[in-house]
């Protein structure tokens, strides 16, 4: 489903708009968005969200306000996948964060990405709230994009996580350094894949990327760009 509105304010942190899927009076996916999820304020944007419909009852799709400024909504569309289950694409910037900001960076997919803060303390996630209900009962791997824009130095920069709000539990972590040897030059992004991991019947999933720093000795700027989750 492609959502597309528009924002005045794009610079809040308060929720400003809710995209909703609702099947059978029953909400089976939302997505909540922040002034800073809009690139530009004015300027029509199109969220993606994706979900299995269990039956024959009807849909509903929805936006509502917080009245946070003013949301105007274009259209929303709808596209049957194949049956076969697609590799789905979570770009970073579409979704809550509790520092970093969107930055242009042509080396991104689709031109932009989530720079990490190199001014907040302590550890902070981009990209979380997916919330995603679509990948359940089966085996996947998520592969994150990241960018590391100084590989001099060996610091834990972060670490990319794979949580499952349904059941409560983490089905992937791993620490990413400056200068792992993925990182192959400081202005590419490169892919860092999970494991296997296997979801049940209740799974909703987060795919996020938590940045640690120190404010007295900055860690470098990291970049996020999107991840990628495919069935195994």
């Amino acid at each position: 489903v492609d959502f597309t509105l528009k924002s005045s304010n794009n610079t809040t942190t308060r929720p400003v708009a809710r995209l909703a899927i609702n099947y059978g009076g029953q909400n089976i996916d939302k997505n909540v968005l922040y002034g800073y999820n809009f690139r530009n304020p004015n300027v029509y944007q199109t969220f993606s969200m994706y979900y299995h419909k269990p039956g024959n009852m009807e849909v509903d799709y929805s936006v509502w306000s917080f009245k946070v400024g003013d949301i105007m909504v274009d259209k929303i569309v709808v596209t049957q996948l194949s049956s076969s289950e697609p590799m789905i694409t979570y770009e970073a910037e579409n979704y809550q964060r509790m520092s970093g900001a969107v930055v242009n960076d042509s080396n991104a997919g689709n031109g932009i990405a989530v720079r990490t803060s190199t001014t907040s303390s302590g550890s902070s996630l981009i990209s979380w709230n997916v919330n995603t209900p679509l990948h359940r009962n089966g085996n996947y791997k998520a592969t994150f994009y990241l960018k590391s824009t100084d590989r001099s130095q060996h610091l834990k920069v972060g670490a990319i996580e794979v949580y499952d709000r349904g059941t409560r539990r983490f089905l992937y972590v791993e620490n990413i350094y400056s200068d792992d040897a993925r990182f192959l030059d400081s202005t590419g992004y490169f892919a860092f894949t999970s494991s296997t991991f296997s979801t049940g019947s209740s799974s909703l999933l987060d795919l996020r990327y938590k940045t640690f720093n120190q404010p007295s000795n900055p860690f470098p700027e990291m970049r996020f760009d999107r991840t990628v989750v495919e069935k195994v």
